[in-house]
C-alpha cells in the first residue's frame, strides 16, 4: 500500500489563486480519508452535504468569514466537521452540534530525538516574535545534534519586510547552541526519512490550521509533541508514522455559549482583523 501524500485537484474546488499561492506550500492539497479542505474552496456550502465528514484546514480568520457568513449550519446540511482543536472557541452555538476537534499525533511509541526540524511560513502577521519564543520553549529536544529549518518569510503588512525576518532568524539563532541550516523545499520533498527529528512547526494558525508541510514531514517519521493520545479520541492513520485524532464532539467547557446573535456583534470587526 502506498502511503506517500498525494498533491491532488480537489474534484468540486473553486481556487482562490490568492490564497493558496500566498501560503504555498503550507495550503498544498493532499489526500485525505476525511476529505480535508479550506472553506475558499467550497463554491457554495450546499456541496457539503456530497460527503459525510469533513476536515476544515482554515486558520482562524478563514473559519471566522465562514462563520460570519453562515453564523446558523443550513439545515439541510448533515456533514460532520472538525475544526484544529485550538480553534474551538471560534464554533458558534450554530455550528457546535456537528462539529468536533482534530489534531495530529504520532502513531507509533514516542522515540528519543536528537534532532529538529523547524518548518512555517513566518511574518509579524503569521508568527510575531512572542509567539516564537513560546513556541520554541515547548520543545522536548533540550540538546539537538542538528536542526533543520525550513521557514519562508512571507510579508502581509507594510512594517512586515526584511528587517522582522532578519530579528526573527537572529532570534532563531542564537536560542539554540547549534547552527541551524536552512534547507530548500526541494530538499523536505526528496528527503525519504525524518526519523529522529522532532517536528516544530511555527504558525499562529492565523489562515492555515492544517498545514501540508507538517503532514509530508510527519509522513516520513518525524514526531509532533502534544499530549498524549486519550481514550476520547478515535485516530485515524494518514501514513504508517502519523495520524489524525478526532474527538467527536466539542469540550462544552471550551466552546463559547453566547447566542449567534451575540456572536455576530463579537465579529463586526472581522474586516479589520
Amino acid at each position: 500500500m502506498k502511503y506517500d501524500l498525494i498533491q491532488h485537484e480537489f474534484p468540486m474546488a473553486r481556487k482562490d489563486a490568492d490564497f493558496f499561492g500566498q501560503f504555498w506550500p503550507s495550503a498544498l492539497e493532499y489526500q485525505s480519508p476525511l476529505n480535508a479542505i479550506f472553506s475558499a474552496q467550497l463554491s457554495e456550502i450546499g456541496l457539503m452535504n456530497l460527503k459525510p465528514t469533513w476536515i476544515l484546514r482554515d486558520g482562524w480568520l478563514p473559519l471566522r468569514y465562514l462563520y460570519f457568513s453562515f453564523p446558523l449550519l443550513p439545515k439541510e446540511i448533515r456533514a460532520k466537521f472538525y475544526v484544529d482543536e485550538s480553534l474551538i472557541h471560534e464554533v458558534p452555538p450554530g455550528w457546535q452540534a456537528q462539529t468536533g476537534t482534530y489534531r495530529m499525533v504520532n502513531l507509533k511509541p514516542q522515540q528519543k530525538t536528537d534532532k529538529i526540524m523547524l518548518c512555517g511560513l513566518i511574518g509579524a502577521v503569521l508568527h510575531p516574535e512572542k509567539d516564537l519564543l513560546a513556541r520554541l520553549k515547548s520543545i522536548s529536544t533540550k540538546k539537538p545534534k542538528e536542526i533543520l529549518a525550513f521557514v519562508p518569510h512571507r510579508s502581509m503588512a507594510p512594517d512586515d519586510g526584511y528587517a522582522y525576518a532578519f530579528r526573527y532568524y537572529s532570534l532563531l539563532s542564537s536560542y539554540f547552541n547549534v547552527p541551524i541550516r536552512a534547507v530548500e523545499w526541494n530538499e523536505i520533498q526528496l528527503k525519504s526519512d525524518f526519523q529522529g527529528y522532532e517536528l516544530v512547526p511555527l504558525s499562529n494558525k492565523r489562515y492555515v490550521a492544517d498545514c501540508y508541510m507538517v503532514q509530508l514531514i510527519l509522513s516520513k517519521g518525524a514526531t509532533i509533541g502534544g499530549v498524549p493520545r486519550s481514550a476520547r479520541e478515535r485516530v485515524i492513520p494518514l501514513s504508517p508514522y502519523h495520524g489524525v485524532a478526532l474527538r467527536d464532539r466539542l469540550n462544552s467547557s471550551s466552546a463559547k455559549s453566547k447566542p449567534h446573535i451575540e456572536w455576530l456583534a463579537d465579529w463586526k470587526t472581522i474586516g479589520s482583523q
